[in-house]
């Protein structure tokens, strides 16, 4: 059984490398839930009929700040570099809040 080290939402996302630019931008999320476990990173957006896992990898190298508000960085094993922080907006509305998209994933209490 994996245990979730990390659950934050809601999340800007951005993937910063240039490889996942689309016509000059970052690829960027709002309001994205990130969830990392033991080895692996999660991200889900809310979308029209439900939320949906829109990245799913598993990872080699986290830099993750104590400070929510800071920029926390992930490093795949694929080598993409995924940078997350906090939003300030409250996430009302979306179905993330209470969303679990593993049953058999563990909260890690602490």
């Amino acid at each position: 059984m994996q245990k979730i080290i990390l659950d934050r939402f809601p999340c800007n996302v951005t993937f910063p490398d240039e490889r996942y630019d689309h016509q000059g931008e970052k690829l960027y999320l709002e309001g994205a839930r990130v969830i990392l476990t033991e080895n692996s990173l999660l991200i889900a957006t809310d979308g029209p009929e439900a939320a949906r896992i829109v990245f799913f990898e598993d990872f080699t190298i986290s830099d993750i700040s104590e400070n929510p508000d800071e920029e926390s960085t992930i490093y795949t094993k694929s080598g993409k570099m995924v940078v997350f922080n906090v939003d300030d907006s409250c996430g009302c509305g979306s179905r993330l809040r209470g969303w679990n998209p593993y049953k058999t994933l563990k909260r890690l209490e602490g």
